[in-house]
C-alpha cells in the first residue's frame, strides 16, 4: 500500500512544530482511506524541542482564511496523534510493501520521523520505502489542477496521491 502524508507546520526544519497531519492510503486504483488530525501546538512549543520559524509565522499570516482555519480546530496531544496515524497505517496496510510519500525528500517524512523519535515511538515504515513526490513530479508532471483548500494537510495529501495514481495508471497504460 502507498501512503501520502502531508503536514502543515510552523517551520521547515525537522524539529519544527506540526499543526496538522493529512494522510491518504492509496494504490493504482485510487484513494482507499483518508486521515486528518490536528496536533497540540502549545505542547510542542512548550517542550522546547520543537522550534517555530518567524518566517513561517509571517507566511501563515499572509495565507487565506480557509487555510488558517486549521488553527481553530480541536487539537490532540502529539503522542495520541502519532498513535492514531500508526493505527491508520496498520489498518490500511494491504500486506504488500508499505511505501510512504512526502512532498520533498527532506520535509514531511523527515519531520514525521523526528516527531516519532522525540516521542519514543516506532516509525511505521522502513527508511528504504520513503518516496519523494517532488522528484516524481519532475518526471511525471500532474495533468490536472488542485481541488480543495491549499495548505490544508488532507486536501494537499489527497491531491498529491492523485498525482501519483495518475502516473501509476499511465505506466500501466490505463490513462
Amino acid at each position: 500500500m502507498e501512503f501520502m502524508i502531508d503536514l502543515e507546520t510552523m517551520g521547515v526544519t525537522p524539529n519544527c512544530p506540526v499543526i496538522s497531519i493529512g494522510a491518504v492510503a492509496f494504490n493504482s486504483t485510487g484513494i482507499k482511506a483518508e486521515f486528518e488530525i490536528n496536533l497540540d501546538l502549545k505542547e510542542q512549543i512548550d517542550s522546547g524541542k520543537r522550534i517555530c520559524s518567524a518566517d513561517t509565522i509571517g507566511w501563515w499570516i499572509g495565507q487565506f482564511s480557509d487555510a488558517k482555519r486549521v488553527f481553530k480546530f480541536d487539537a490532540v496531544p502529539v503522542r495520541i496523534a502519532l498513535e492514531k496515524l500508526c493505527v491508520f497505517i496498520v489498518n490500511n496496510d494491504s500486506g504488500d510493501t508499505r511505501f510512504v510519500w512526502g512532498n520533498g525528500s527532506y520535509f514531511d517524512i523527515s519531520i514525521m520521523e523526528d516527531l516519532f523519535r522525540q516521542y519514543g515511538l516506532h516509525i511505521p515504515w522502513s527508511f528504504l520505502n520513503v518516496m519523494d513526490l517532488r522528484t516524481y513530479k519532475r518526471f511525471f508532471p500532474s495533468a490536472f489542477g488542485f481541488k480543495g483548500t491549499e495548505h490544508n494537510a488532507l486536501d494537499d495529501a489527497r491531491y498529491q496521491a492523485l498525482c501519483v495514481i495518475n502516473g501509476m495508471k499511465s505506466a500501466e497504460g490505463k490513462v
